[in-house]
């Protein structure tokens, strides 16, 4: 009687990055002042489909020592996939994220790729409302409001709090997101993007916007400026 081999391999590779993926570990690396690495690699089971992964090492970092790791990895794991080109999205299915902390403690996140792809489909909103934060257009604030959760305009007094942050501070140079966290409650779930907004004199508030999940919908349920 012939036995039945079944081979398992799991292979992992230090292959070259291509250019778009180097882009986004080097923008993780400048968000969270932070060491960065990658690896990829493969499992493979004999007449089953091939998963392949991309590992993204993040160390050295006091900003994510200080911050929840699960929005942090989640954050990281959108901008690894933001740093796909669109055939490179459609290539892996997992990305890991792995950090390190001062004391040499290990975290390792596993975030799906079909999962990541909804939070990045819902990126251009937050990125959206960013910009016109740095723009002063609190017209397109008020667009992108969603009028149940937000009923009355609100651009117009965000940019008075806008202004009052640029004469204490300078003027905007950026906005820098570092984590994600999904939020429940009675009325459904949501995605929550925590960024900073960046001035010319250094300093940096934190800030949030909340997203419906759902995919049809491209509206901010709403938003806070911490100082």
């Amino acid at each position: 009687m012939k036995k039945l081999l079944l081979i398992i391999a799991t292979i992992g590779l230090v292959s070259c990055a291509s250019e778009s993926e180097q882009k986004s570990l080097d923008r993780i690396a400048e968000i969270y002042d932070a060491k960065t690495s990658y690896s990829k690699g493969f499992s493979s089971a004999a007449g089953k489909e091939t998963i392949r992964n991309f590992t993204a090492k993040v160390s050295e970092s006091n900003l994510i020592d200080s911050l929840n790791p699960n929005v942090t990895s989640s954050n990281i794991a959108l901008l690894v996939y933001q740093g796909f080109e669109e055939d490179e999205k459609d290539k892996y299915n997992n990305i890991f994220v792995q950090m390190v902390n001062k004391e040499g403690d290990t975290a390792d996140y596993t975030y799906p790729v079909p999962a990541i792809a909804k939070v990045a489909a819902k990126s251009p909103v937050f990125e959206a409302f960013s910009e016109s934060v740095m723009n002063g257009d609190g017209g397109k604030i008020d667009e992108i409001r969603d009028t149940e959760s937000i009923p009355e305009p609100i651009g117009e007094r965000l940019m008075i709090t806008i202004t009052k942050y640029k004469d204490k501070y300078g003027s905007i140079i950026g906005y820098e997101p570092f984590g994600i966290a999904e939020l429940s409650d009675a009325k459904g779930t949501a995605y929550q993007f925590q960024s900073y907004m960046v001035f010319s004199s250094g300093k940096k508030i934190p800030y949030i916007v909340n997203l419906d999940t759902s995919p049809e919908i491209e509206k901010v349920y709403g938003f806070r400026f911490f100082e």
